[in-house]
């Protein structure tokens, strides 16, 4: 795991995994299910990690300017708000710091698993059944 990120850091998205329910990272499923494990910052920036990659296969993204959207601090150093929350993220399999310096993101994100909603409190696990019902009706 990375300890520190360079700015500019180029983003790339996470391949999809095919057979895997999955919701946008800007989908409330994200942000109603994920924040009690990934926490406030990280639902953020995999929300605008996935705003600049829509559509484009990279973006270059000045940390500290990334940092200023999510109301956080960067600085460069390793204890930052920012790069905690970039390595949660690759600590919980949203994204991955690759050894060519990029960083791939996770636009696509995963339901909890099985192990996830056991421990989950009971508002994340009634919050993860009406989203997972709703998308099975609308899909059905």
């Amino acid at each position: 795991m990375h300890v520190d990120y360079p700015s500019p850091l180029n983003i790339t998205p996470w391949p999809a995994e095919v057979g895997v329910r999955c919701f946008d990272a800007r989908h409330p499923y994200v942000a109603h299910c994920w924040a009690w494990t990934l926490g406030p910052s990280s639902i953020a920036a995999l929300s605008l990690f996935a705003e600049l990659l829509n559509n484009a296969r990279s973006v270059t993204v000045d940390l500290d300017q990334f940092a200023d959207a999510l109301g956080i601090s960067y600085g460069g150093g390793a204890h930052s708000t920012l790069c905690r929350t970039l390595q949660r993220l690759e600590r919980f399999g949203m994204a991955i710091a690759l050894p060519d310096d990029t960083y791939a993101v996770r636009t696509a994100i995963p339901s909890l698993s099985a192990r996830q909603l056991h421990r989950a409190p009971a508002l994340v696990v009634a919050l993860h059944r009406r989203h997972t019902t709703a998308e099975r009706q609308a899909t059905a």
